[in-house]
């Protein structure tokens, strides 16, 4: 009678503690509840079901909500949406049991869609998943709009990946764009792109025109075979449309086919795709490429609004949309080898691609005009040399004939991102600009700030004469006809960009607008004589001086200099520019 008594007193301390609809099922023979600080919050439909051998339930205080199922469709935030009446911690699990869209950023430990119901990942909105996603409803129970991003941790993951396009009904518009399929398939066709242009880039092939491949373009048929391991290039024609992809998502380590060659100074590039139902940061030291030496360390990215391919360079947070591809550059290896893992996923909201941050010593040029533009980078680094440098420079691609080219030269290459040694008084860069359209150009300067005050920095029009004072002067407007020679533009740097002078030099000189200062304070006393040069040859000044340990002279020219000081068995020498 007794046992009865205390087994009926343990059955209403139990009801006591589970509450009116929640059950728990399990046992160890004895019944027993152990219960610590904090209790679980179940849902008003939760039940509990599990056991181990004895039926203790040891709830700390680190404890989660069991009911975190979505059983109402609408949006993710809305409380009254999910039966324990609150969203989801980040280290929980959710369960979709309605149709939920997400209507703010998320991020959580484990995710899984219940069949028959769908998540959708809209426009702008981003959804990390941290631990394991599940999805049981197929390509319709997890939906990622354009625009929206997911990063995941597990393999055999179905969806359905949108990506909006915009077009032109106009076909001189040339509004390309660079596209990849962002999913998996066993045998995709071009049906993927139904209504559109589709092109492929060949690598092997080069022609005058280019130095970067052919595009092939691929027809009108809808059965053309597409590779997963390819981008390609599409064109619209209308406002815009969107594409939908089916299948497995992406997921860990992605390796990519590529075209290689074995000859020196020839250029490979492969047009490759963003694997992943998120952005991607290019080519960022540790952050998920390997690749091998042979491959460059910028990508470009055809910029429709632009006119012009962009030229992204390595380890500067620049960012690879869903569903876009990017060209990569490859020299000197027949066998290249590339390939990207999580790490490098990311979310962004950039429509193409996000500019790096800027660097010390870094000049960045934009040419506009025709509605179109152009940017070319100049830069200088201890590490870099004159010569072509594969992980650090970027090569000329030109874009559309009516949209402005511009470039910089060095050592025979046409560079859109050009990085040079550090010098010493003088260095001038030849740059060029060329575009078949006759109008007002403008040219931006940026990254003025980002050199020493003491650094002159102009530009010469070498058409019109022209010196500007780039530090006072950012933005310079002229005329242009396509019978202009290319050769048209100097960038003049006149300073010392990171370079100490040697111990050995008896003294140095600059120039400060129009006036030579001459540093000698080991040769004090001692008469010298400074001779000026014009870029010519012909010497301008000559004239005797008593030194001091800082002299100075009025130089009564203009232009690029050189000036000669000699004195007893000592010459100092020094490039520079004289400015009006």
């Amino acid at each position: 009678m007794k046992n009865k008594i205390w087994i009926f007193i343990l059955l209403a301390l139990m009801l006591a503690f589970t509450g009116a609809k929640a059950q728990y099922v399990g046992g160890n023979g004895r019944g027993d509840i152990a219960l610590t600080k904090t209790l679980l919050k179940l849902g008003n439909n939760d039940i509990y079901s599990g056991g181990n051998g004895r039926g203790d339930i040891a709830v700390t205080k680190a404890s989660t909500r069991l009911g975190n199922n979505f059983v109402t469709a609408g949006n993710w935030s809305v409380t009254a949406n999910w039966s324990a009446a609150a969203l989801p911690g980040t280290d929980e699990i959710a369960y979709i049991m309605a149709n939920a869209t997400l209507d703010q950023d998320v991020t959580i430990n484990g995710l899984s869609i219940h069949t028959g119901n769908s998540l959708t990942i809209p426009s702008g909105k981003t959804l990390t998943v941290t631990g394991t996603l599940a999805n049981s409803a197929g390509n319709s129970g997890l939906v990622i709009k354009s625009g929206g991003s997911l990063i995941h941790n597990s393999n055999n993951v179905a969806a359905t990946v949108k990506r909006e396009i915009t077009g032109s009904s106009t076909l001189t518009a040339m509004k390309y764009h660079f596209v990849s399929i962002p999913t998996q398939y066993t045998a995709p066709t071009s049906n993927l792109f139904l209504g559109s242009y589709l092109y492929k880039l060949d690598p092997t092939q080069q022609s005058s025109a280019n130095n970067y491949g052919a595009w092939e373009a691929l027809g009108t048929s809808t059965t053309t075979p597409l590779n997963t391991n390819q981008g390609y290039m599409i064109y619209y024609p209308g406002a815009s449309k969107t594409y939908t992809f089916v299948g497995n998502l992406n997921n860990g380590v992605y390796s990519y086919t590529l075209t290689g060659h074995s000859g020196t100074g020839v250029y490979t590039f492969n047009l490759i795709p963003n694997p992943y139902p998120s952005s991607i940061v290019w080519n960022t030291s540790g952050n998920g490429w390997t690749k091998s030496a042979g491959i460059g360390g910028s990508c470009y990215i055809w910029n429709a609004e632009n006119g012009n391919y962009s030229t992204i360079a390595s380890s500067t947070g620049s960012y690879i949309p869903v569903g876009q591809a990017l060209m990569v550059l490859v020299t000197n290896e027949a066998s290249p080898a590339l390939s990207v893992n999580n790490n490098a996923r990311t979310h962004s909201s950039q429509a193409f691609y996000k500019s790096g941050n800027s660097t010390e010593n870094k000049l960045v040029i934009r040419a506009s005009s025709n509605n179109y533009a152009d940017e070319t980078v100049v830069a200088f680094a201890e590490e870099a040399t004159e010569a072509f440098d594969l992980q650090t420079d970027g090569m000329k691609l030109f874009g559309l004939e009516e949209a402005p080219q511009l470039y910089t030269l060095s050592s025979g290459e046409k560079y859109s991102l050009n990085n040079l040694p550090l010098f010493q008084d003088q260095r001038n860069v030849d740059m060029n600009f060329e575009t078949q359209f006759t109008g007002e150009v403008t040219l931006n300067f940026e990254g003025i700030e980002s050199f020493n005050p003491s650094v002159k920095i102009h530009l010469l029009d070498e058409l019109t004469g022209q010196t500007i004072n780039l530090r006072s002067q950012q933005v310079y407007r002229f005329n242009h006809n396509p019978e202009n020679a290319a050769s048209r533009f100097k960038l003049l740097f006149g300073g010392t960009i990171g370079l100490e002078e040697t111990a050995a030099r008896p003294g140095n000189m600059w120039i400060s607008g129009k006036t030579l200062y001459i540093n000698t304070p080991k040769l004090t006393g001692q008469t010298g004589m400074v001779e000026v040069y014009n870029a010519s040859g012909q010497r301008l000044i000559n004239k005797h001086l008593v030194l001091s340990e800082l002299s100075t002279m009025e130089l009564d020219a203009k232009g690029f200099v050189v000036v000669k000081l000699t004195a007893g068995q000592e010459i100092i020498t020094l490039k520079g520019i004289l400015m009006q």
